[in-house]
């Protein structure tokens, strides 16, 4: 059994044990206060999720997660936000020519009581791939892990219960949040994670759709 710190900058937050394709989080591990955390908000921590009834759609968590990469600098060192909203130049590459790419994937409860993240490795590689084919910048999978661990950590009440059957989804997104006209790289890339707590994608309509 291996246990390691996937915690980009050494954050006390940061260990883990990895288990095949899952990833186990420990603890109730507290990261506001350390160099992950924005000072420019405060955290605010929102009703823990319903356990029962679970849709799969938007519910208040307290914040996400977010890297900024700019020209000549690279990514730089993260922040946590507790607001789920953000300005974007008028002209951001994302909104004119779409560029962006995002994953998905889940943290839940285990039978044991346990919080799992599964093959959050996967999912950056996966990521990694479809920013070169966009000749965007790649997402290190150390950053990638890191945001995914911590944006699970900040929002740990949020992941329902075993007997729910729900779990915590994980939305990781790259885009271009600088401004671009012609298309051409612009000079600024946003990273974010943020998640949110859900139950049966088809919810009230377990036999899903025919297509």
């Amino acid at each position: 059994m291996l246990t390691i710190n996937c915690i980009r900058h050494n954050l006390a937050v940061g260990k883990q044990i990895r288990f095949g394709c899952l990833v186990r989080l420990r603890g109730n591990e507290e990261v506001i206060g350390g160099r992950f955390f924005s000072t420019e908000t405060k955290r605010t921590p929102s009703s823990p999720s319903p356990k029962k009834n679970l849709g799969f759609g938007i519910v208040p968590v307290n914040g996400h997660i977010r890297y900024t990469w700019t020209r000549g600098e690279g990514w730089d060192e993260g922040q946590v936000f507790t607001s789920p909203h953000m300005n974007l130049h008028i002209n951001a590459g994302v909104l004119h020519y779409g560029l962006a790419v995002f994953e998905g994937l889940k943290a839940f409860e285990a039978k044991d009581g346990q919080h799992y993240i599964c093959n959050p490795k996967a999912n950056a590689a996966r990521m990694k791939d479809g920013a070169s084919r966009l000749v965007m910048p790649e997402v290190p999978e150390d950053i990638f892990v890191s945001a995914v661990t911590e944006a699970v950590n900040i929002n740990r009440e949020f992941v329902p219960d075993y007997a729910s059957g729900g779990s915590l989804y994980i939305r990781p997104l790259l885009f271009a949040s600088g401004p671009m006209l012609p298309l051409k790289a612009t000079d600024q890339f946003s990273f974010v994670v943020s998640v949110t707590p859900v139950g049966n994608y088809f919810h009230g309509n377990s036999s899903g759709v025919s297509a």
